[in-house]
Order: structure tokens, then C-alpha cells, then sequence
């Protein structure tokens, strides 16, 4: 599935601002409703949450409530600009957790609209620690569909046959707005009640046709509707969970990034900042099965490739991560690369290393336009008197090979390495082409 891939930077980023956002939302509509009706403490203390059990004295001090509520604040502000993103990523959740539990021990009524964007939060600070890359979209998916779905459940079986008119217009005459067009058009027409009582069970229950590519566009629009509806009749705030519901089941629609639209190619130096992304690359199997076989650690990353952001080491100075984009999007780091002069060679040479991290951007013509390009506008100017370029790959590894030499390389011979077979290919400079003998 599509959605199992792991997608650029940026559609993190997308998913992660919209989610905060909304969450930050609600928090504000939450922290407003505590500043207007205060704590509704009661002498009958009845634990709602998993802090219920600490000292009374602490859930029922404002305060606390309060620094929870600015905590997540300015740590979810700090984790969207990817100020050391695993600890901002932790106290955000955190933080919202105790804000959370704090609010529902402390008023008079429940509210769970926290409970999605909650969720998706823990996916989302899951991935900052290598958790759970590849599953948190469809985790996410699945979170939006039972949330609507449960709600369904409930309206199903609790409390009788729910869809009978009369207990929407009861709902509505109890707590819709004064003013509310739609509420008197409720209560003055049950067969209207009905049926849009029929139409809440039939849109909660027919979530799992999110799954659906050509049904999910139907739902979306109908739970705009719904949720608008709500908002009009009583003003519960739930509007922004068709919102976040629109955003996880579209984003692939608006990122879509898994190599089959042109993109530019460019490349820009390697930084430490990247150390996290290149470790998450090497981890990957098909990077571990042919460029780096032996697992590394995020300090071994650090302190193989920190020397070379410094440029202390003087063989490997010249490392570079390759980025795509079109004309819609921001660069995206989708693999790294690196050249330098080769020794004891009959003519002056260079050889190239490299990989494409990202699995989406595999065998899509990319690797092709990224060697090629990488020769002419990188590696040989760097190295202007070199007049050839030396590439090795195991001799296993048959699609770069075929974009090897789909870039003019020549076959020169075999060599046994560490244990393996490797192929050793050269091109002269002036006999690099671009051609469609394969793709990578």
C-alpha cells in the first residue's frame, strides 16, 4: 500500500503543523471554558482519568492545570520548527496529557474532542524516535475511522433505538443554540429529526469507507456537512476533527512523492543536521543489503560523517545529499552521495559512492538523472584535472549496475572485498550520456 511508504519531510511536516494546530485549537477553546466557569469541584470526588489518583490537593490546583496548558504551548511551537524535536515532541505529549486529565477531573461536563488529535500526537512522537515510521498514517487512518465509527456504536445500542426523532429533537430543545435556524426546523418537524438522525448513523457507522479511494471523497463531504450541521444546532466545536479527518486521508493526494511525477534534481552539502535522516537511511534493507551492511548506531553515524561536516577528513570532504522537488514543493533529501580522487590509478580518477535512502524514489529513473547529473555539475568540476570515474557496486545489486551503465560506465573487471564480489565499472568524462538501458 501506497500509504506504508515512507513519505519526504515535508508531508511530516504538513501532518504534524495541521495536527498541532487543531490541537492547540481545542486546548484554547478548553482553557476559555475554565476561565469563564472556573472548577466545578465537588465534595464527592469520582476519578474520570488515569491522574485521578494523585493527590487531590494537586488535580484540583488551578496552577498546575494552567503550566500544563503553557508547557504544550511552547513545546508544540518549538517541536514545529524542529528545535530538538524528540524532546518538544515528548513534552508536548506530556504536557497535553496532564492538561487533558486535569480539565476532565476539574468541570462539570465531558468533552473527548482531545481524544483523536491526541492519538495522532503519540504516533507522530513515536516517529521522532524511529518507532513507528512506516505505520503512522495508517494508524492515523485507523484512529479517524474508529472515532467516528465508535461514536456510531454508541448511539446504536446505548440508551435504546436512537434514530427515532424524538431524541434529537429533546437534544435540541436542551442544549441547541438560542437562535439556531436548524433547531426549530427540528423541533417543529420529527420526520426531519429522523432523518437526519438516520443520516449521523449512517455517515458514523460508513466510515470504514475511508479505506475506499472513490468512496472516501463521498464521506468527507458528508462529514463536513455533519459537523457543520452540529456547529450551527449547538455550537459543540467539533468542526476541526472532519478537518484533521480531511487532512490524513488526503494528504497522499496533496504529497504525494513516491517518484512518479518529474522532479528537479539538486544536491547540497551534507550538515549535521542531516545525521538523523542519513540514519534512518542506512537502516533501511535495501541500503543495508548492498551499501552498508554492518548496522550503525545514531554515534556511529555522528562520528563516522561528523568529520566530514567539519572537513577534517580530507579523503571524504565532499559529501552531499541529493534533494527532489517540483515546482509545488520544497526540497526533499532523498538519498547521499559523496566523490573523491581515487589513488594509484594509470590516469587520474574519482570514484563515487552513493544511495537513494527513500524507498518511494526506487527504480523510477531517478537514480539515473541523479548519477548523471551528479558527475556533470558535481564530482568532475570538483576535480577538474580528473579525467575519468571509478563506481563499484556488489555484483548482486543488478539495478544500479543498470544505471551504471545507463550513464556510459564500462565494465573493467571483478574484486573480491570484504567478503563480496564487486563489479568495477569506469567512464571517461567526455563519454558520460544519459540513456534508457535501465532504471534505479
Amino acid at each position: 500500500m501506497k500509504n506504508l511508504l515512507k513519505y519526504g519531510q515535508r508531508f511530516w511536516n504538513d501532518l504534524r503543523a495541521v495536527t498541532l494546530v487543531i490541537t492547540a485549537a481545542i486546548t484554547l477553546d478548553q482553557a476559555y471554558a475554565v476561565h469563564q466557569f472556573g472548577w466545578a469541584l465537588n465534595a464527592h470526588f469520582h476519578p474520570v482519568t488515569i491522574l485521578s489518583y494523585l493527590p487531590r490537593i494537586v488535580i484540583e490546583t488551578p496552577w498546575v492545570f494552567w503550566t500544563s496548558f503553557i508547557i504544550f504551548l511552547t513545546a508544540g511551537a518549538l517541536w514545529t520548527t524542529r528545535m530538538r524535536p524528540k524532546v518538544t515532541a515528548t513534552a508536548t505529549v506530556i504536557a497535553l496529557l496532564l492538561f487533558e486529565c486535569f480539565f476532565l477531573q476539574n468541570v462539570a461536563w465531558t468533552d473527548h474532542r482531545l481524544g483523536l488529535p491526541f492519538f495522532i500526537l503519540i504516533l507522530l512522537n513515536a516517529e521522532e524516535f524511529f518507532l513507528s515510521k512506516k505505520t503512522v498514517l495508517t494508524a492515523a487512518k485507523f484512529g479517524v475511522v474508529w472515532f467516528y465509527f465508535s461514536a456510531g456504536i454508541e448511539k446504536l445500542f446505548d440508551g435504546g433505538f436512537w434514530p427515532n426523532g424524538t431524541t434529537l429533537q429533546v437534544f435540541a430543545h436542551s442544549f441547541g443554540r438560542t437562535g439556531s435556524w436548524l433547531r426549530q426546523r427540528i423541533l417543529e418537524n420529527v420526520f426531519l429529526a429522523q432523518t437526519l438522525q438516520w443520516g449521523v448513523l449512517a455517515i458514523e457507522l460508513g466510515s470504514p469507507a475511508l479505506f475506499h479511494r472513490r468512496l472516501r471523497w463521498i464521506w468527507l463531504i458528508a462529514i463536513g456537512f455533519l459537523h457543520v450541521g452540529i456547529e450551527e444546532l449547538m455550537g459543540y466545536r467539533y468542526l476541526l476533527h472532519a478537518v484533521l479527518a480531511w487532512r490524513i486521508f488526503t494528504i497522499e493526494h496533496i504529497h504525494p512523492l513516491d517518484g512518479s511525477e518529474p522532479f528537479d534534481i539538486n544536491f547540497r552539502k551534507l550538515e549535521s543536521s542531516d545525521f538523523r535522516i542519513l540514519y534512518q537511511w542506512l537502516r533501511e534493507p535495501h541500503v543495508q543489503e548492498f551499501y552498508q551492511r554492518t548496522p550503525m548506531s545514531r554515534a556511529d553515524v555522528a562520528a563516522r560523517y561528523g568529520p566530514r561536516v567539519r572537513g577534517l577528513d580530507a579523503k571524504f570532504q565532499h559529501a552531499h545529499i541529493v534533494t527532489v522537488s517540483d515546482k509545488r514543493r520544497a526540497l526533499i533529501p532523498i538519498g547521499k552521495l559523496q566523490c573523491y580522487e581515487v589513488a594509484d590509478t594509470p590516469v587520474r580518477s574519482i570514484t563515487i559512492d552513493l544511495f537513494i535512502g527513500e524507498p518511494q524514489f526506487l527504480r523510477k529513473g531517478i537514480g539515473q538523472r541523479m548519477l548523471y547529473k551528479y558527475l556533470t555539475d558535481v564530482a568532475f568540476p570538483l576535480f577538474p584535472d580528473a579525467t575519468h570515474c571509478i563506481i563499484s557496486h556488489i555484483v548482486s545489486n543488478y539495478a544500479a549496475i543498470r544505471c551504471s551503465k545507463s550513464v556510459g560506465f564500462k565494465f573493467l573487471r571483478n574484486e573480491m572485498s570484504e567478503g563480496h564480489e564487486w563489479a568495477i565499472f569506469a567512464v571517461e568524462k567526455s563519454s558520460i550520456r544519459l540513456s534508457d538501458v535501465g532504471t534505479t
